[in-house]
């Protein structure tokens, strides 16, 4: 993919906004003609301008706080400190030091978590939802990326998205498909490639909190079944629903996690088991720390 400022462009003719919402953001940023923004139809309709500057916090927050990450994305915390030695001074970027895995991306550059967002928002904003277009956007995105900014191929792509997406009738069933697949594995597949793109659902919807939990739900399935999945997800979505609707205080934010986990398993029900229910409400645990969850470990 190209930077950040390039990629949040997409370059097509089907559908057109004449509104001058543009040049109200920034009028410094250069559109081709007639280029729409799949931001634009979420903000037009709204003068709360502190709400506008939550879903822009979302959105860049989604897509910088990506790229940021990929300095450190898959490294052990020996060899962040050895890049590193002072931790009293910011990761520079995007001068970051580069990786094995890092350097397949160009300095700045978001990842597949953001290419797959996007591709959710666009599913969202343009095909209402359809689980079966989102999977036709999601296998053209694996063979091409987004050719509009000189991608040839989807970057980083997982190996459970992968196949799930080459399997049998993936495009005629999406949900069908993702589920086989997670019986195939013995129901033991639970990876992160759904939670990191979707706060698309929760950006979208978050006047809806319905649909929100509804196509939180979906959207996942399309390539994650599993339940603890589905329940990251909708950590994820129903907390950036309630800050994006609400300027919520420092001492709000604990009784809001627990609010979030209860909702969470209220939602699946017995579809999240007994085992599950308990690693999902000690990962949610506020007091809990960085080291409690050993995130440099590789199992």
């Amino acid at each position: 993919m190209g930077n950040t400022c390039n990629k949040s462009k997409k370059h097509r003719t089907e559908v057109v906004y004449t509104s001058d919402f543009k040049d109200d953001i920034d009028p410094n940023v250069t559109y081709v003609p007639n280029e729409p923004d799949l931001l634009e139809p979420l903000f037009v309709n709204s003068n709360d301008k502190s709400m506008l500057d939550r879903l822009l916090g979302c959105a860049y927050g989604q897509a910088l706080g990506d790229a940021y990450g990929l300095s450190t994305e898959f490294e052990t915390r020996e060899r962040i400190h050895r890049n590193y030695p002072d931790a009293s001074i910011l990761i520079p970027f995007p001068n970051y030091i580069t990786t094995i895995h890092s350097r397949r991306w160009k300095r700045g550059d978001w990842t597949d978590d953001t290419d797959q967002w996007i591709l959710i928002l666009d599913t969202l904003t343009e095909g209402k939802g359809d689980e079966k277009v989102f999977a036709k956007k999601l296998k053209r995105w694996i063979e091409n990326g987004f050719r509009e900014v000189g991608d040839s191929v989807g970057r980083g792509l997982g190996a459970n998205v992968q196949q799930v997406v080459y399997s049998d009738g993936y495009l005629k069933d999406p949900l069908k498909t993702s589920e086989m697949v997670w019986e195939r594995g013995n129901r033991q597949a639970a990876p992160n490639g759904a939670v990191m793109r979707c706060s698309a659902a929760a950006f979208v919807h978050y006047n809806d909190p319905e649909k929100v939990k509804s196509t939180t739900i979906s959207m996942c399935k399309t390539t994650h079944f599993d339940p603890r999945c589905i329940a990251s997800c909708l950590a994820v979505c129903l907390t950036i629903t309630h800050l994006v609707k609400n300027k919520v205080n420092d001492n709000e934010i604990e009784p809001l996690i627990k609010r979030v986990q209860e909702e969470t398993i209220q939602i699946l029900g017995d579809n999240l088991s007994g085992e599950h229910r308990e690693l999902f409400v000690w990962h949610i645990d506020p007091s809990r720390t960085l080291q409690d969850l050993k995130l440099d470990d590789p199992t």
